[in-house]
């Protein structure tokens, strides 16, 4: 009897094994498909990370394009007229790129994030611990919480940073056509309201990534120590080096 036993024994614990294997494989599979699961909070991050660059950068782009307009309209400017103009222009282009790229980056996280929260409130039906449905359900209203934070802190100055580009845009139209002492001392309540301007804008923009901050050190896999670099995500948005319809130099 024991023999007979023996026979059927491990089969029968291959076969659960087997079934094991096939469920763990099945799972992953489907996380994988969907870009959800521990594949797509890390995409997720990555976005995240992407934002807080493209953040970061937009505050050094859209100072450096006032400081070049304020120079270029110096009352001791002693340098040459197309050199600074130049340089203005150049420095309102980069703003404006970084807008875009900032706007692409926040538009790819915001579809990333409902792929991965849509897939975690699906998955918290696959628990047979209440507990553990309980505190991953807590874990992922934290998560979208901070995530919503994000956005609701990006978009705005992202908008904001599109209005400041445009404003320096306007003015470097209005200098290709008029630089001379007159049209300077005309701008001048201009460059007062591009200033406060820019300093909401800075306000702005530190908020987001404050926020940002938050929801990358929250939200970091071991071992991944403070914020990337540079980091590459999969199919990364690409931004369009268009025209941006440059004053001519005068």
């Amino acid at each position: 009897m024991k023999r007979t036993i023996g026979k059927f024994l491990v089969p029968a614990m291959l076969l659960g094994l087997t079934a094991s294997c096939a469920s763990t494989n099945s799972l992953y599979s489907s996380l994988v498909e969907r870009k959800a699961g521990m594949g797509g909070v890390d995409r997720l991050l990555t976005y995240v990370e992407h934002v807080h660059i493209d953040t970061e950068l937009s505050q050094d782009r859209a100072g450096a394009a006032l400081d070049a307009l304020h120079e270029m309209v110096s009352r001791d400017f002693s340098g040459d007229p197309l050199v600074a103009y130049s340089h203005f222009v150049s420095a309102v282009d980069a703003c404006e790129l970084q807008s875009a790229s900032l706007f692409e980056n926040i538009e790819g996280m915001k579809v990333t994030a409902d792929v991965v929260f849509e897939a975690w409130a699906l998955d918290l039906e696959n628990y047979s611990s209440t507990e553990m449905r309980l505190r991953s359900h807590e874990r992922m209203d934290h998560s979208k919480m901070m995530y919503r934070d994000i956005v609701q802190k990006a978009e705005p100055a992202q908008k904001h940073l599109v209005e400041f580009c445009t404003s320096l845009r306007d003015h470097a139209y209005f200098l290709s056509h008029d630089f001379n002492a007159a049209a300077i001392a005309s701008i001048e309540p201009d460059l007062r309201r591009l200033g406060l301007q820019a300093n909401d804008l800075a306000k702005q923009l530190q908020s987001a990534m404050d926020s940002l901050e938050a929801y990358i050190h929250s939200t970091s896999m071991p071992g991944a120590v403070g914020l990337a670099e540079e980091v590459v995500p999969d199919e990364p948005p690409v931004v369009q080096q268009r025209s941006v319809g440059a004053p001519p130099l005068r």
